[in-house]
């Protein structure tokens, strides 16, 4: 979806993410208001700007996110994993969870995908 141009205030942000469970409310409200996970992950504002939900990587992977944001001859991407807001990304021990471990391993099965399949992910 190309980025849009509707806001939502801090305060309605802060109440939303305060009654949220899982991913799927947080996806949600990226999905209608993009510009969240835009304006927080670009240093600069791009000629232009996409983010894309659920892409494809092949036919073994889906990002849930996917920032493609052009400035200056660049094209910057970003690939984003949603992880459930209540799951505590670290242990009382301080080391990764289960659920961050398994995110970290599914970044980094995405990394090589992308270093093998550049073409493909380029005509996707």
């Amino acid at each position: 979806m190309a980025m849009q141009r509707e806001y939502i205030s801090v305060e309605d942000f802060a109440s939303y993410l305060e009654k949220q469970k899982g991913e799927r409310g947080i996806s949600e409200l990226l999905r209608t208001h993009p510009q969240l996970l835009y304006w927080t992950f670009c240093r600069a504002s791009g000629h232009d700007r996409y983010v894309l939900r659920e892409f494809p990587l092949g036919s073994r992977f889906v990002t849930d996110y996917v920032i493609l944001n052009s400035y200056s001859g660049v094209w910057e991407v970003m690939f984003f994993e949603l992880e459930p807001v209540e799951c505590r990304p670290f242990t009382k021990a301080g080391v990764p969870s289960k659920r961050l471990a398994a995110a970290i391993k599914q970044i980094d099965d995405w990394s090589e995908y992308f270093s093998s399949h550049k073409g493909l992910i380029r005509e996707d």
